[in-house]
């Protein structure tokens, strides 16, 4: 597991997460790269032909690839969502699940990448997932 910072947060702003939670719950994945910042917002990749619509904010995702890497990236969102987030303590933890049901598919099942993207809406986190080549 690797983690990398890319950019210094406004004072309004915070990740979803922090290093330490990052550290205890995925300490035991491997072959798992963590970016905080590496980009402001979400944008979905270009080769993802069936866009799910997002109407909230998207606090981060996380891909897995033929080569069996996963990347997660946290978006900086403002501390007044953050505050949402308080009641939804368990998004690492199906994050963590996500990548180990990844991890245990055969290779001829690993065809392209999936795509998980946690989304805050008022008062719920919305997962989509996504498949592209």
């Amino acid at each position: 597991m690797k983690i990398s910072y890319f950019r210094e947060l406004n004072s309004n702003e915070a990740y979803s997460s922090t290093r330490s939670q990052i550290n205890r719950i995925f300490k035991d994945i491997e072959d798992l790269d963590i970016n905080f910042g590496l980009k402001r917002k979400f944008e979905f990749d270009s080769r993802a032909t069936k866009k799910p619509k997002i109407s909230g904010i998207i606090i981060c995702s996380v891909s897995f690839n033929r080569e069996r890497k996963g990347l997660l990236f946290y978006y900086p969102i403002l501390k007044e969502d953050l505050k949402r987030l308080e009641k939804h303590n368990d998004i690492n933890i199906e994050i963590k699940q996500w990548i180990q049901m990844q991890q245990g598919k055969p290779d001829t099942a690993l065809l392209g990448v999936e795509q998980l993207i946690c989304e805050l809406t008022n008062d719920s986190i919305k997962y989509h997932f996504l498949k592209f080549l």
